[in-house]
């Protein structure tokens, strides 16, 4: 659930540049077909809920989390202080077999007190992580419970509405026109609608069933109620009710002589109900932004097919822009020498795997140049290594709140070089030659990177 939350908390940041994006484009482009900005507001929904992140050379939002690569790498080289006596007294066992034991006797020592010292530390952080997942959770209760009950309400008033048409009706409890349901939508009007307005709402409220805006406008208040905690969502939400509202007008609108439209506007404004809430359902006639849709209906034109081109344009350069992601780093072969070394375990398309995590690792510091990669031995992927490794990300398990049950069974190491820009915590113009990194994984799984350092 935490790694739900996560994912979520991180979609919620990427898709802030892309809202504004649409309301940028809807503010500055208002000749354009309502129908089509209804379709960028599809393209953040599509961004919010779909699962993977589509990636792109002309993407202006940041790859992977909203922190701060220094703030990471502070926190991660400091939790690395503490894992580095154990690779140093490591290291040191192979120098004679006296010191072996008293070498892994301080590795077990040092080992134990990383999980031990983590674990006090990161108490806090975990509880801080729990409260944030039942603060989400309570919201989303709050406002499920809240489009519930409306709906449960407004049921309850239109129990005793009359069928007047197919699927048509009318009733004295209700005080505007709308349409609800959402496997068999119907068409509420009040009793105390004129007859000779009936034809301009109905008409309305059919474009409101030829766009399936009755399915839409409910979908979109799910997606709003997983992140109700980021005010963008909301504001998206709000203009997005309002977008469906001037693009049915338009579509009422279209074919119809001035007189028509004129009428149409005067029904809109006798037909205008007080300022609501935030509501999933239903979709009402005259809820909305009453005065600006009919200044919009008054100043329609029909869009030429040059506009429309243009639009789309926009649309697609928007979607390039801001509805992806930057591209994952690679690592560049002509600036990064790599040697692969001689493995009968790993093929060059698992280390690349490897290799990459590091690469993306290291740019995320931005302390310098990497310059080269090597491939250690095979005999580095051996059970003492791994339960090593596994040790190091319990430790990091504490840390970071998480819960990783599962064991990883195989083990890659890599040397690296690179040189300096001078920003802490290295030395400045500095070369370091033979700096290690360590991954593990279970096998056939994905590499994650476990430690690092000499």
């Amino acid at each position: 659930m935490e790694q739900i939350l996560s994912q979520i908390w991180n979609n919620s940041g990427s898709v802030v540049i892309l809202i504004l994006s649409v309301i940028i484009i809807r503010a500055v482009f208002q000749k354009m077909p309502k129908w089509s900005v209804c379709l960028l507001w599809v393209m953040v929904a599509a961004k919010l809920v779909c699962p993977i992140q589509i990636e792109s050379d002309f993407s202006m939002n940041p790859a992977g989390k909203f922190t701060s690569g220094m703030v990471a790498l502070n926190q991660k080289m400091q939790n690395n202080l503490l894992d580095q006596q154990t690779l140093e007294a490591k290291n040191a066992s192979e120098e004679s077999q006296i010191e072996n034991k008293a070498t892994e006797n301080k590795a077990t020592e040092n080992k134990e007190t990383v999980i031990s010292t983590a674990f006090s530390t990161s108490m806090l952080a975990l509880d801080y992580k729990e409260i944030a997942l039942i603060i989400w959770i309570a919201g989303m209760i709050v406002m499920m419970a809240y489009a519930i009950i409306s709906y449960a309400m407004l049921k309850r008033k239109v129990r005793t509405s009359m069928k007047i048409e197919s699927n048509i009706y009318i009733c004295d409890e209700i005080e505007g026109p709308f349409v609800s349901g959402m496997v068999r939508p119907k068409i509420y009007l009040p009793s105390s609608l004129k007859r000779e307005d009936r034809e301009y709402v109905i008409k309305h409220e059919q474009m409101h069933l030829k766009r399936k805006d009755y399915l839409w406008k409910p979908l979109g208040f799910l997606i709003l109620i997983i992140y109700w905690f980021q005010p963008m969502c909301w504001i998206a939400y709000v203009l997005f009710c309002k977008d469906i509202e001037y693009a049915c007008d338009e579509e009422a609108i279209k074919d119809e002589q001035n007189s028509w439209r004129k009428e149409y506007c005067q029904v809109l404004l006798n037909c205008s109900m007080p300022k609501k809430y935030i509501a999933a359902c239903p979709v009402a006639f005259g809820e909305i932004s009453v005065k600006e849709r009919v200044k919009s209906i008054m100043n329609y034109k029909k869009p030429s097919i040059l506009i429309i081109t243009f639009f789309i344009i926009i649309c697609a350069g928007a979607t390039a822009c801001f509805a992806t992601n930057q591209k994952t780093l690679k690592f560049d072969t002509s600036k990064v020498k790599v040697d692969y070394g001689q493995s009968e375990i790993y093929s060059k398309k698992e280390m690349d795997e490897a290799i990459n995590i590091i690469y993306q690792e290291f740019s995320s510091w931005n302390v310098g140049e990497l310059q080269s990669i090597e491939y250690s031995t095979d005999s580095e992927n051996n059970e003492d290594n791994v339960m090593w490794l596994n040790d190091l990300r319990e430790g990091m398990n504490v840390r970071e709140g998480m819960n990783v049950k599962e064991e990883m069974d195989e083990c890659i190491m890599f040397t690296s070089s690179f040189h300096t820009n001078g920003k802490a915590p290295f030395d400045e113009n500095s070369d370091y030659p033979h700096w290690q990194w360590w991954l593990g994984r279970t096998k056939g799984g994905e590499w994650k990177l476990i430690s690092w350092g000499y």
